[in-house]
């Protein structure tokens, strides 16, 4: 068996105008120029919906200029909006774009800021300042974002005023928040600093999408309430849920910091794609897509093995770890080699569970819609390959955009009927699809046969081919009609 691997760049994109061909999925575009270099990065609820806007609407000249030096778009398919907005916001810092807005500052986008004082405060920006805290973001709903903030600050008593902490300092008292019931009061000492911080690391844990466990605890309260006919507790609750699960999406697209390649394959029959997310300090920043082809069937643990033996035998740089979702055979053998062209420990695993194995199905579902693509692709260019050889069987100047396979069906002397079905480029086509009651007094089928060409002919409706169901006395009589 013979094994070809070859990298797509904008042979793997879609071409621009092919929207039909795109997911109805939410995620991130990249328009690419000829030389593969990132004209835009987008996102999208559909991308099939978004990027046809691109051809219908072309009024904007930046738009018209920028799809004018586009060849093809390359997608990402993730599983919610909230990830396409992170992913799209790690790769214009990393791709920087020619026709993206500078977002150094991402002042688009809400943040949720955690201090870094002793009593740390929390707060929604759109400005992030690394000297003044922690930013947990981009987050897509800002209301649900200030809902949620005021859910911790009344749950776990976290400030969010500007407060001197100690009343030496010139602190006037508690604020307002704490008479509420909503703060402890840190600036006046009323809660000590090993407290505070375990309060500020759950509120940390449950905005980086790890505070599933809390809303089972909010979850097992609003059954209490509905138990105990506490219905406007209840309806508080589920409100606080449902801003808490909105804006706590867990994420994929980032996860703790390090460099990760993610490697998903799919084949079918003698054709596979590799899809390669590249995570760097913990963000996805891009991806590489490979198709491989094998005569005589993909096997799929040989394909994972020949992928990781050509991408990494000669790679400039190589990640700690590399997850696929199918493990190869002899993986330490693989680990050595790569070892050993890197200098460093590098390790192959296939992981269960957890963040790395929901990145590998975000991958494994990129790499089936783009293997569905690749095979329209085959299939299309096998048609047209048949539509050039019929062109030249039939000795045409070009091959034939319109075939018409024309019958006759009798049934006595009196149910006769003509009918003409046509297919363009190898599609059927259903509105020139046509029934002819016979009205000549033959009933020959050679003589019906002439007659339904005759019609055609006087309504402008021949084909580049004509497929006659009949012999050679139909054919002639047909010649006969052309030749007249």
């Amino acid at each position: 068996m013979r094994t070809a691997l070859k990298r797509l760049g904008i042979t793997g994109s879609i071409s621009i105008g092919e929207w039909g061909n795109l997911p109805q999925k939410v995620g991130v575009y990249i328009f690419r120029d000829s030389d593969y270099s990132p004209l835009y990065v987008g996102k999208a609820k559909n991308l099939r919906h978004r990027l046809s806007q691109y051809t219908r609407n072309m009024v904007d000249r930046k738009i018209k200029n920028m799809v004018s030096k586009a060849v093809g778009v390359e997608y990402i398919v993730t599983d919610t909006e909230a990830e396409a907005l992170i992913l799209e916001c790690n790769l214009i810092k990393h791709l920087k774009p020619r026709y993206n807005i500078n977002l150094a500052d991402d002042k688009r986008y809400p943040y949720l800021c955690i201090t870094n004082e002793d009593y740390p405060r929390i707060f929604l920006t759109r400005r992030t300042d690394p000297s003044i805290g922690e930013y947990l973001g981009p987050f897509t709903n800002a209301d649900a974002l200030r809902r949620t903030i005021r859910l911790l600050q009344g749950i776990l008593k976290i400030r969010t005023c500007r407060q001197r902490l100690k009343e030496s300092e010139g602190g006037r008292g508690p604020c307002l928040n704490y008479h509420m019931g909503r703060c402890d009061a840190p600036c006046q000492g009323g809660v000590s600093v090993d407290e505070y911080k375990k309060r500020v690391l759950r509120a940390r844990e449950v905005l980086k999408g790890r505070g599933r466990g809390y809303i089972s605890e909010l979850k097992g309260e609003l059954d209490r309430a509905v138990r105990n006919l506490e219905f406007e507790r209840a309806s508080k609750i589920r409100a606080n849920i449902v801003a808490l699960e909105e804006v706590i999406t867990d994420q994929k697209v980032e996860m703790r910091r390090g460099d990760e390649d993610i490697i998903a394959f799919m084949g079918e029959e003698e054709t596979g794609i590799a899809v390669i997310f590249k995570v760097r300090e913990g963000k996805l920043i891009g991806r590489e897509v490979y198709a491989l082809t094998e005569r005589g069937g993909i096997i799929e643990r040989d394909a994972v093995k020949t992928i990781v033996e050509q991408r990494y035998s000669r790679a400039p740089v190589h990640p700690s770890r590399i997850a696929v979702n199918i493990l190869p055979d002899d993986t330490a053998a693989l680990e050595g080699m790569i070892n050993q062209v890197s200098g460093r420990r590098v390790r192959i695993w296939s992981p269960k569970r957890g963040r790395v194995r929901r990145l590998l199905n975000l991958a494994e579902e990129n790499a089936r819609l783009i293997l569905r693509e690749e095979l329209i692709r085959r299939v299309q260019r096998s048609h047209l390959e048949a539509h050039r050889e019929l062109g030249r069987l039939f000795g045409l100047d070009a091959p034939p955009a319109t075939i018409d396979g024309i019958d006759i069906s009798l049934l006595s002397k009196t149910g006769r009927v003509g009918a003409s079905v046509r297919f363009e480029l190898g599609r059927p086509v259903k509105k020139h699809y046509r029934r002819y009651r016979i009205r000549g007094k033959e009933v020959d089928d050679v003589g019906m046969m002439v007659e339904v060409v005759r019609r055609k002919i006087e309504r402008g409706e021949v084909a580049d081919v004509l497929l006659l169901d009949g012999g050679r006395g139909q054919l002639m009589g047909v010649y006969g009609i052309f030749a007249n």
